[in-house]
């Protein structure tokens, strides 16, 4: 987090600037400093990131840090780039035709997606493959990404 509590955010304006891409950049380090803070407040207040500030705190090696820069800098381009959330646009000259298609009638404008939450995760080892509605905190169970009708060398429970 930076230093001066004019910015409470761990990615800065200018961070989030420096990155973009396209010719539709912000000019207004205030709004985009805005959109960080709710950003963060909105990563913090995450169920599935409970215990983020905790972690956070103790991030020695501030790579924790880092991946929240890269999160908040994700968050405010996505919205920010496209805040109508419009997925395609279509016109004609004759007879006059003009349509817009929205990506989602859901969309909020800044939300956490699970790309984020993946990014700043607690839990360990590998999950891929696997889909539960348990919480993350739950273990997993033993055969979790066993391939168990395989070749023999990968039966559950036999170790190399």
């Amino acid at each position: 987090m930076a230093d001066d509590d004019s910015n409470p955010t761990y990615a800065t304006p200018v961070y989030v600037l420096d990155r973009w891409i396209g010719s539709d950049k912000p000019t207004s380090i205030e709004l985009v400093q805005f959109w960080l803070t709710e950003a963060q407040d909105l990563l913090f207040s995450d169920r599935e990131l409970a215990d983020l500030e905790d972690r956070l705190a103790v991030d020695v090696s501030g790579k924790l840090a880092k991946m929240v820069m890269i999160a908040e800098r994700r968050m405010v381009t996505r919205a920010m780039k496209n805040p109508d959330n419009i997925r395609q646009v279509n016109s004609t000259t004759g007879p006059y035709t003009d349509s817009s298609t929205l990506a989602t009638e859901t969309f909020t404008g800044l939300e956490v997606t699970a790309s984020e939450r993946d990014l700043l995760s607690s839990s360990s080892g590998s999950r891929a493959g696997t889909a539960s509605t348990l919480p993350h905190d739950v273990p997993l169970h033993p055969l979790a990404g066993a391939w168990v009708n395989g070749p023999g060398q990968w039966a559950p429970g036999e170790q190399d």
